[in-house]
């Protein structure tokens, strides 16, 4: 999956240890066979104990079979996917920039609806902030970006015209 923008810029942030700020990780939910009128009820990130996250994106697996599943990923009583898994939800990137903090569950709840067993993937991407102060510093970080970015624009823009 594609890394954001923002995401790249909070990996190339340092703390003044020389630790980083935050980490890439990916996750995984893999059910196989998911039982024809089988349900799946999950917290994503169950026993994940960073102090935050920031999820930027979510993929179904390549080889699910289009339309065998209705999902519906939740976060904060507010619906990041809901629908059929279709082929164009399964061949799309579906990008995100949330941050979840452990006492917020990323909540999974799915269901096959064909008339046979299937494969279930979903795959997860996020970043990992091990701590207060590295939280601090990101979101510091975020604050400011749109504005670093808008400083360095004009200052190539200044060199050019020199």
């Amino acid at each position: 999956m594609h890394i954001p923008s923002i995401a790249e810029y909070l990996l190339s942030l340092s703390r003044p240890n020389g630790s980083k700020v935050a980490y890439v990780r990916n996750g995984q939910t893999v059910l196989t066979p998911f039982p024809t009128g089988g349900q799946i009820n999950n917290d994503l990130f169950q026993g994940i104990v960073d102090y935050a996250d920031i999820i930027y994106g979510f993929s179904w697996g390549a080889v699910m079979v289009p339309n065998a599943f209705t999902a519906r990923i939740t976060y904060a009583g507010g619906n990041l996917f809901s629908g059929i898994v279709t082929a164009t939800i399964i061949n799309e990137e579906h990008t995100y920039f949330i941050v979840r903090h452990p006492s917020n569950q990323v909540m999974l709840i799915a269901n096959n609806v064909s008339g046979v067993p299937q494969y279930f993937e979903l795959n997860m991407y996020y970043l990992a902030v091990p701590d207060e102060d590295s939280f601090k510093i990101a979101t510091e970080a975020i604050a400011r970006w749109g504005t670093s970015a808008n400083s360095e624009r004009l200052l190539k823009i200044i060199a050019r015209e020199e």
